[in-house]
């Protein structure tokens, strides 16, 4: 059995490129499937995550909130009641301390002079 003429060549060079044709069809719907399937599974990973962010997102950005406000007034009543107060006592303490020094020295030019 050989290609003695070219018409075997050709019948030969058909069965072939039929062969080859129906292989690369076959692969062709098989990628396909499994690209099909892809897809399907990435766009239901997209909805899970997209229902995740729309179910949660929301109450963790108000808690968020709450909780800022509750720092921001907490912030604010640690420095009405206590920074301020401390602060203030400190500087007439100071204020104290200062005045008593500069009595200290007019007292002590007024005994040298």
């Amino acid at each position: 059995m050989g290609i003695d003429t070219l018409e075997d060549l050709r019948d030969v060079t058909i069965v072939a490129f039929t062969i080859a044709g129906t292989v690369v069809f076959l692969f062709s719907i098989l990628v396909s499937l499994v690209l099909l399937v892809v897809l399907l599974q990435v766009r239901g990973l997209v909805s899970r995550v997209n229902h995740l962010v729309n179910d949660n997102l929301p109450p963790a950005l108000s808690n968020l909130r709450e909780s800022m406000e509750t720092v921001r007034s907490t912030t604010a009543f640690v420095s009405d009641t206590v920074v301020r107060p401390v602060a203030k006592g400190y500087g007439l303490m100071m204020a104290a301390r200062r005045f008593v020094s500069v009595l200290g020295r007019m007292r002590g030019r007024a005994r040298a002079g």
